[in-house]
């Protein structure tokens, strides 16, 4: 009987004791989704097994993908999570998957990011990499700065004053920054900034090349896609207007007046570089009104332009 006492105690004794083993983070891949410990087949770890790592904020359930004898390569279960942990860090592996403390910690973390998924304010890819803290997830409603720079070209031009059989051709470059943030949920973004544009007017009968300028404030609202399969990129729709002061120069005339863009429409496609840093590409149309003043003789005139535009920048 006592036998069996000593046996079941020890039993007992072993698997609290294997329940919570620490171990070193070695080793974490640039995708942030594969890591490397400090045991391998010596501490009878074998491909595929499934494993928790946690700290006291946070848990990640994983499976070993290889293993040498002292170390082995571990992935995320969930293709929606990245690696919250730091490169040397100590970090608990709970073999004992049944362990009640482990499944109760578990059960709270994914039940707190799935009520943030649901109302739309956690995006995975804002996870603060720094302080390595679940609580310190950046919501979805954090704003965002972009830069766009863009080429544009004019596919159809009306001008009130101008002879209806002049050949004329428009071209654009301009850039943009724009202050955005979330609202509604995470799938919408407002975003209100500047677009300044230098425009070249080429009237081919005259061989004659008209620099326009034009200086507004711009606002827009996009919508944002599904993430790709394995990815943190996603393509997103969007509409704007803007209004601004426009100048140009003819021989020695000066015309001076107001700009608007009513609307533009665009689609585009953010490509996660790291972290916070994404690669912004669009294709965009847009419809542009320029009322103008010649200074000298107080002619006014009339100009609507259809834009296409290709632009690229980041957003951070």
């Amino acid at each position: 009987m006592f036998k069996k006492f000593i046996f079941l105690f020890t039993f007992i004794f072993v698997q609290v004791i294997w329940a919570d083993e620490l171990v070193i983070i070695t080793t974490i891949s640039s995708s942030k989704k594969r890591f490397v410990i400090n045991q391998g087949t010596n501490s009878h770890i074998v491909p595929n097994q499934t494993r928790a790592f946690s700290t006291d904020t946070i848990s990640l359930m994983c499976y070993a993908i290889e293993t040498s004898a002292d170390h082995s390569l571990w992935e995320v279960q969930d293709q929606n999570a990245t690696v919250p942990f730091l490169k040397n860090q100590f970090v608990l592996m709970h073999t004992n998957l049944m362990d009640e403390r482990t499944q109760k910690h578990l059960y709270v973390e994914s039940e707190k990011i799935r009520k943030l998924k649901e109302s739309g304010e956690l995006l995975f890819e804002d996870f603060d990499y720094e302080t390595n803290q679940m609580g310190l997830y950046h919501l979805a409603k954090r704003p965002n700065w972009i830069i766009r720079g863009g080429l544009g070209h004019t596919f159809y031009d009306s001008l009130s004053s101008a002879d209806a059989s002049q050949q004329t051709t428009k071209s654009q470059v301009n850039l943009e920054g724009l202050y955005s943030k979330r609202a509604f949920n995470y799938r919408f973004d407002f975003g209100f900034g500047f677009r300044w544009d230098q425009e070249a007017e080429e009237i081919k009968d005259e061989d004659l090349v008209i620099p326009i300028r034009r200086f507004m404030l711009i606002g827009e609202i996009s919508y944002h896609a599904d993430k790709m399969k394995s990815t943190l990129n996603n393509f997103y729709f969007g509409a704007g207007t803007g209004v601004g002061k426009t100048s140009m120069e003819v021989d020695q005339y000066h015309f001076k007046g107001l700009s608007y863009l009513f609307p533009y429409l665009k689609i585009g496609l953010l490509s996660h570089i790291q972290q916070r840093l994404y690669l912004v590409t669009e294709l965009s149309v847009e419809n542009l009104i320029s009322n103008t003043t010649v200074e000298e003789t107080g002619e006014k005139q009339t100009s609507s332009n259809v834009n296409g535009k290709f632009s690229v920048g980041l957003r951070f």
